[in-house]
């Protein structure tokens, strides 16, 4: 279920339109945001259908992908 955000005109036609869309934007906006904050990469300010493959693939790409995780510090008991 999608948080109670303001429904603006836009919001209520993609609504009538296609009412599983405007949860697919809203995970989206969200998965975007996580990885931003994670890996501290943007994206540029254009929207994302203008991106080129290679500016995607720059953004999502995992750099520490099949590395192992760094072991964590035990604390003596």
């Amino acid at each position: 279920m999608a948080p109670d955000l303001p429904l603006t005109p836009v919001r209520a036609a993609m609504a009538a339109a296609d009412p599983g869309a405007y949860e697919d934007q809203l995970l989206a906006v969200l998965l975007t945001t996580i990885w931003a904050v994670r890996t501290g990469r943007t994206l540029p300010p254009v929207p994302v259908s203008e991106l080129s493959p290679e500016e995607l693939v720059n953004f999502w790409a995992d750099d520490q992908l099949g590395q192992p995780p760094e072991p964590k510090e035990r604390v003596a008991s």
